[in-house]
């Protein structure tokens, strides 16, 4: 949770592997109406797959290029695009 609020100070998207965790975190945020700038939670994708996470960040960030399409979203990255 550390880590959101950190975040969310920022103003950073988040990116986690941690897939075991902050599904919990997030919902909890959302029924405390706690807002984040986003999470991105990276799903399928080994952390030694770089090179997929990028192109996949690529495409989600051209999805939504602006910051403000992010607050409060959490997206599951996955190794096939989701359209």
């Amino acid at each position: 949770e550390t880590v959101l609020e950190l975040a969310a100070f920022e103003q950073r998207i988040l990116v986690t592997h941690d897939v075991s965790d902050f599904p919990a975190i997030l919902r909890e945020w959302a029924e405390a109406s706690r807002s984040h700038s986003g999470c991105l939670l990276v799903c399928g994708v080994r952390p030694d797959e770089f090179g997929v996470a990028v192109a996949r960040l690529r495409g989600l960030f051209g999805e939504r290029p602006r910051q403000e399409d992010w607050v409060d979203r959490a997206v599951a990255l996955t190794r096939a695009a989701t359209g």
